[in-house]
């Protein structure tokens, strides 16, 4: 018997800061965020996407990011299903 394994893609679109190049990967460390300086201007404990990649990463999902600085940022993500 042949199991079909499909995957559907969806997705989380904000309007915010948008987040840099070089910043892309340590956004999803623990405690991190893209701006770690004292003065930042927004909170967060840089948890959500730490959280949400471990997630993700056990129920085998991909995901990915495409951001522009200023403009907003979507989220990726892609879940695997049986077609049974």
């Amino acid at each position: 018997m042949t199991t079909f394994c499909r995957r559907s893609e969806f997705f989380v679109k904000d309007s915010g800061i948008g987040i840099a190049e070089d910043a892309r990967d340590l956004i999803f460390e623990r405690f991190m965020q893209e701006d770690i300086s004292a003065t930042r201007a927004f909170d967060g404990s840089g948890l959500g996407l730490s959280i949400i990649k471990g997630i993700l990463k056990l129920i085998r999902a991909t995901f990915r990011l495409e951001s522009v600085k200023g403009e907003g940022t979507s989220f990726y993500f892609s879940l695997p299903f049986n077609s049974n």
